[in-house]
């Protein structure tokens, strides 16, 4: 874990966070000198986080040689904060991509995580979260919009306190500082509202580096590249001169950040296996961004199993190509087949997790109020929707 590599290369590294006990992922913790639990299980809320942050500042901030990492879980469904704090959104221009026929659509659409299911889950109240249970109008999805846009803000603030607490210390000019996250989110695009798909909008993230010490990155631009999330750990080593482990798929990209040039990989792969079975290749063709999906389970969304979106064109993904582009869908296959060759040459114990996780068997997750396929496709019904796929 590139957290150990700057634990072993001196620094004194905290984590203020409560993801391993989330996801029973104790792993996570490796590296890290210091652990504080907030003990929410990620339901906690950034008033409940940042106190922390700001106390650990005040007694080590002036320390040399330290990383300091802060979880923030307000952006993630189903959007919690004070009411006191909630920012009207409301005179904000409605969903210009998702017009009534495009809704009608999706909104009779199956699925968990639908327009209809946006939040099976259990112990979330509709007085503590901002998304609606359900989504049956275009207003109740500008909810969703509004909820979205209000963590986004809330958070924001917060990190503005982290900012603040820097500038009063004296140390934000001698300080890296860098924003990003584990996943995007779907907002109502192909019918989905959450993360269960390896689509763009839930596999997109940002990546926000203030290094004052290089020209070149302390300057605001904007690098549009391709970039894994692991390639960030890569060039954050290559920046502070700690060795890249010659093991590791993530590549550094600091030479460029360094330059002020643009950088990145001809294509991704992106999977997510955690709901849906689904992979894809984001790539470029002929000057236009393309995402390519094979979809092995669709978590009930009467998905097809071939998706491909022109992004350049298309950055909603409403228009479904593939069977107007053989060409660019055996091009998409070729990358995903390459990838998965590449995978299994780098490891010798190499399996693929999403074959493993198919052979096994779909299991309805526990997070849902509905615990079996047979009750799933019960409720289907009782909405008037159907399972086909």
């Amino acid at each position: 874990m590139w957290v150990n590599c700057l634990k072993t290369s001196g620094f004194h590294t905290v984590t203020i966070s409560p993801f391993a006990a989330r996801h029973s992922l104790y792993h996570f913790l490796a590296g890290f000198k210091e652990v504080f639990d907030t003990g929410y299980y990620g339901e906690d809320i950034a008033d409940q986080v940042t106190p922390h942050a700001l106390e650990w500042l005040d007694n080590n901030g002036k320390k040399d040689d330290w990383f300091l990492h802060v979880n923030y879980w307000d952006v993630h469904v189903p959007y919690r904060m004070p009411d006191t704090y909630r920012v009207p959104f409301d005179s904000e221009p409605q969903i210009e991509w998702l017009n009534d026929d495009l809704f009608l659509q999706y909104v009779e659409k199956p699925g968990f995580r639908s327009y209809h299911d946006t939040f099976l889950a259990r112990n979330i109240t509709q007085e503590t979260r901002l998304q609606p249970p359900r989504v049956s109008n275009i207003e109740q999805m500008k909810q969703v919009y509004n909820g979205y846009d209000n963590a986004v803000s809330y958070v924001d603030h917060h990190i503005g306190k982290i900012l603040e607490k820097l500038e009063e210390l004296h140390i934000v000019e001698n300080t890296a500082i860098i924003i990003t996250a584990d996943h995007g989110e779907d907002l109502g695009e192909l019918g989905s509202i959450g993360h269960g798909f390896a689509t763009q909008h839930t596999a997109r993230i940002p990546f926000i580096l203030h290094w004052p010490a290089v020209p070149n990155i302390s300057t605001a631009r904007v690098d549009r590249g391709l970039h894994y999330h692991f390639d960030i750990a890569a060039t954050i080593l290559e920046l502070l001169g700690i060795e890249v482990p010659e093991i590791w798929d993530g590549k550094s990209f600091a030479s460029a950040l360094q330059k002020g040039a643009q950088s990145g990989r001809d294509s991704l792969i992106v999977s997510n296996i955690a709901q849906a079975c689904q992979r894809s290749v984001r790539f470029a063709k002929n000057g236009n961004d393309f995402l390519y999906s094979k979809t092995r389970f669709d978590l009930y969304h009467n998905l097809p199993e071939d998706l491909l979106f022109n992004l350049s064109e298309d950055p909603f993904t409403i228009k479904n190509v593939s069977t107007d582009s053989h060409e660019l869908v055996e091009l998409a296959q070729k990358l995903l087949e390459q990838w998965l060759a590449d995978m299994k040459g780098s490891f010798p114990y190499y399996d693929d997790p999403l074959k493993t996780v198919l052979e096994d068997g779909i299991k309805f997750k526990s997070m849902s109020t509905i615990d079996t396929y047979e009750d799933y496709m019960e409720h289907l019904a009782k909405t008037g929707r159907k399972y086909t796929r």
